[in-house]
């Protein structure tokens, strides 16, 4: 039986071989030289200019082969966006951007429609706020089963009586 030194070594070894590939892949073999793990702890966070990520997106990124824009778009969703996404990388690599602007601009347009119908009063406003909590609900449920059972979410707005 290995001694457990001599698995954390080969995990290292390991740890540090998926990095370079990683960065072989997204930036080229020239900046290997500029990676580096943030205090040193292999497999923790990798530092690659102004990028850093751990260990499982860069493993995640290689199994789904996923494209340079994939990988910084998602990135920078993470880092600047307004709120997380609501979608794990590896659906936003399968499903890609468009179904995600497809959704985003279906919602604005509700939501654009929603005020103008009914103002600022708290109990539209309230409504609104419903409305938009269903309609990440179904979001998420396009997102997980759109590929996989065909299925397309058709959000129509239906005359609200008060």
């Amino acid at each position: 039986m290995k001694s457990i030194n001599k698995i954390i070594k080969e995990w290292e070894k390991a740890t540090n071989a998926l990095a370079e590939g990683f960065v072989k892949k997204y930036w080229g073999e020239e900046c290997i030289i500029d990676m580096y793990w943030i205090g040193q702890e292999i497999g923790d966070i990798l530092s690659i200019g102004d990028y850093y990520f751990d260990i499982d997106r860069m493993k995640k990124a290689l199994e789904l082969n996923a494209t340079w824009e994939q990988l910084n778009d998602y990135y920078w969703l993470e880092v600047e966006g307004e709120e997380k996404p609501n979608v794990s990388f590896k659906n936003y690599v399968k499903y890609g951007l468009k179904d995600r602007k497809q959704i985003k601009n279906k919602k604005q347009k509700i939501n654009i429609e929603l005020n103008c119908q009914f103002g600022s009063d708290f109990q539209e406003r309230s409504f609104i706020n419903s409305l938009e909590m269903y309609i990440e609900a179904l979001q998420s449920l396009y997102i997980t089963t759109h590929r996989h059972n065909k299925i397309d979410v058709n959000i129509k707005k239906e005359k609200v009586s008060k």
